[in-house]
């Protein structure tokens, strides 16, 4: 890498190939103006030249190769009396001496020279941009320098150059100097200065391409961009302005130019039909229809988030950078609803979690302490106590930890149910038969409280698809429920309906003791009892757990409340 950021190196090899660029243009002048006098073939030279042309008396550089065959600037410049007096080379030195003054010795020379202009210009691309104690490229500002604008003062110079030359030769040619002594050195130099005016320009094209800044300097595309950036913005305030317009006038607006311009349009094909007008009129409708489908495009767009937002699907996103601006504020407010609605479900799933590991760990951690005092309350029960007073306590003590461990219990399972943390095994149950025994298990119960349940089904078969120890609870808690809410003294109704293809339904129905002042949504929550007073019993949490064992089961749950009339109605899937 260092061999690349040599400075001195690159200057060493930038004047080797000057030199090598002028020898090859010296050598191929000298040649040229050897084999053909250029300016006395000119006739129109001679006719306004008025002096007589006289013997040119070559002087050594400028001569035909039959008169001194040798151009080479490395041969020696002998007159014959120096040769004569010098020692006499060998047949095979001499013969070197003349192929090197001959034709082909000079081309050698040429190709030889070019081949390390070509060598050097290799060397200048590779390095180009490594600078000493820079590990990365360096380009500063050569990179911003545009290519195509500074090719005007390029081609301008390399006129100049040329012209310089031309004239030069012109007076001296009319002046009948055609022979002047170094005319080959100064259009050597004159070749020379252009190629390194070339050589230049061309390792600035390399620069730019290593830089990759070659397209964006440029001045023609800069002055592109420009442009481009100047409509955008003229057409960025027309449509600001138009859109400033309150959106009702704006349609009327659009409608009227649309109209008035058909109208014109049409009238002057009428009068001066020709391709220009049938093309302007087919762009000016062209127009307007994609006016009209970006504006339905933008419309459905929106109406599918807000009806994806209805249906729950909360993770339908807007873009709003290809909206109108009629749409844009619409659609960063549907954005706002459904991140809005996002958050608020997140905490309130936090707050449910948390909730739900609170209440499972606490009843834990309960129901070890309240094992050891329902086991200490039933020793105490078999134990004689001559103290009824304390036989009574006993036996309320009995039954109260009783109550708090079906309470735990059902807390447990509760947020078992809500976490997921159950395995619901469907089968292939006769709902009949599990009606059946629901009925022998709490027929004596509901007698105690004057309660009568009236069970109806079908004659067919119902089969349905479900576990059957979580079915069980379902019926459990709902019958539950009617022993402590039911008012005494009436009608229960469980009835199945098969009136449904794929659903079979279960409903029961009752009257409840107390009045029902609460909604049947609130019913299902957690700790919620159509029993303000809580003096029956319950936990507030048989109805919410029945709910989530329906849906774990893949069916559903309903509840009506008319009045005093309780009805919730189970929908449970058929075993088809």
């Amino acid at each position: 890498m260092n061999f690349y950021k040599s400075t001195f190196l690159k200057a060493t090899i930038f004047l080797f190939i000057t030199i090598c660029i002028f020898y090859a243009s010296f050598v191929a002048i000298s040649n040229i103006t050897a084999e053909q006098d250029l300016f006395a073939s000119n006739p129109e030279l001679k006719k306004n030249n008025n002096i007589p042309m006289p013997e040119i008396q070559y002087d050594g550089l400028l001569i035909p190769n039959q008169a001194i065959p040798n151009t080479n600037l490395f041969t020696p410049d002998l007159s014959p009396a120096q040769l004569d007096s010098s020692i006499n080379p060998s047949e095979s030195k001499q013969a070197n001496i003349d192929f090197a003054g001959s034709g082909a010795g000079n081309i050698i020379w040429t190709v030889i020279a070019l081949f390390f202009v070509f060598s050097g210009f290799v060397y200048h691309c590779i390095s180009l941009g490594w600078q000493k104690d820079q590990e990365d490229m360096q380009f500063s500002i050569i990179k911003k320098w545009p290519a195509d604008l500074l090719l005007i003062p390029l081609t301008f110079l390399i006129a100049t150059l040329l012209s310089i030359a031309f004239y030069f030769s012109r007076v001296l040619a009319q002046n009948n100097l055609a022979a002047f002594p170094r005319l080959q050195i100064f259009l050597s130099i004159i070749s020379t200065s252009i190629f390194i005016v070339i050589y230049t320009y061309l390792l600035l094209i390399v620069t730019q391409i290593k830089a990759d800044t070659l397209v964006k300097s440029c001045f023609i595309y800069k002055t592109i961009k420009l442009s481009i950036g100047i409509v955008k913005k003229i057409i960025n305030s027309l449509k600001s302005i138009f859109y400033f317009i309150p959106l009702l006038w704006r349609e009327i607006l659009l409608i009227i130019l649309y109209i008035a311009g058909n109208i014109l349009l049409i009238a002057l094909l009428h009068n001066y039909f020709s391709v220009f007008l049938t093309i302007a009129l087919l762009i000016f409708n062209l127009i307007f229809l994609v006016i009209c489908i970006r504006f339905l495009k933008n419309y459905r767009k929106v109406r599918d988030a807000v009806m994806a937002l209805a249906q729950g699907k909360l993770d339908h996103h807007l873009d709003e950078t290809k909206m109108t601006p009629d749409f844009k504020e619409l659609t960063r407010a549907v954005n706002n609803l459904n991140d809005g609605i996002n958050k608020a479900i997140e905490v309130k799933t936090k707050s449910e979690l948390f909730k739900t590991e609170l209440i499972t760990n606490v009843s834990h951690d309960i129901k070890t302490p309240l094992t050891s005092i329902i086991m200490y309350t039933d020793l105490l029960q078999r134990e004689s106590i001559n103290n009824q007073q304390a036989e009574e306590y006993v036996i309320v003590l009995a039954r109260q930890a009783n109550r708090l461990r079906n309470l735990i219990e059902d807390l447990i399972e509760a947020s078992k149910i809500s976490t997921g943390n159950i395995q619901v095994q469907l089968i292939p149950l006769d709902l009949k038969e599990i009606l059946q025994q629901a009925y022998a298990e709490y027929e004596n119960r509901l007698k105690k409280i004057q309660l009568k349940l009236i069970l109806t089904y079908p004659e067919q078969p119902c089969m349905i698809l479900a576990d059957g120890k979580y079915f069980w609870r379902i019926l459990d808690n709902l019958l539950s429920n009617v022993v402590k809410y039911a008012q005494p003294d009436t009608r229960v109704y469980l009835d199945v309906l098969d009136n449904i293809p794929d659903k079979m339904r279960i409903r029961l129905r009752n009257v409840s003791a107390e009045p029902l002042n609460i909604t049947a949504d609130q019913l299902l929550e957690r700790f919620v009892q159509g029993d303000s007073s809580r003096s029956k019993g319950g936990s507030g949490i048989g109805l919410s757990i029945a709910s989530s064992l329906v849906v774990a089961q893949n069916g559903t749950i309903d509840i009506q409340i008319d009045g005093d009339l309780f009805t919730v109605e189970l929908r449970i899937p058929k075993y088809l």
